[in-house]
């Protein structure tokens, strides 16, 4: 016969190879790199009404000065179709990105 603490453990094994077999993490449709050389951070993402992905955040590989703005724009498949900094001497940085009416950032 099972002591409580026992069939506790056995419940716990039982209940973490059903969850550990059943749930799998989505697939990725792809991954990829972006920056350069330097410190680049994204601090926000979204999806535009068209499907393009706009990322947000600051780089010091690009741009005129220390930590400058970096905003990418990447179609479905993660291709870059522009990519623009904003900034000057002094440090800048995006936390966040909205789209407006008609896909306006």
């Amino acid at each position: 016969m099972l002591s409580n603490f026992s069939r506790l453990h056995l419940f716990c094994l039982v209940v973490f190879l059903f969850f550990g077999i059943v749930t799998v993490p989505p697939a990725s449709a792809w991954s990829k790199l972006y920056g350069g050389s330097g410190w680049d951070y994204a601090h926000a993402v979204i999806e535009t009404s068209s499907g393009d992905i706009i990322v947000a955040g600051k780089t010091n590989s690009f741009g005129a000065g220390k930590d400058d703005i970096l905003i990418l724009r990447l179609d479905a498949e993660g291709n870059i179709k522009w990519q623009k900094t904003y900034g000057g001497t002094e440090f800048k940085v995006a936390w966040s990105v909205v789209e407006a009416a008609m896909g306006i950032l």
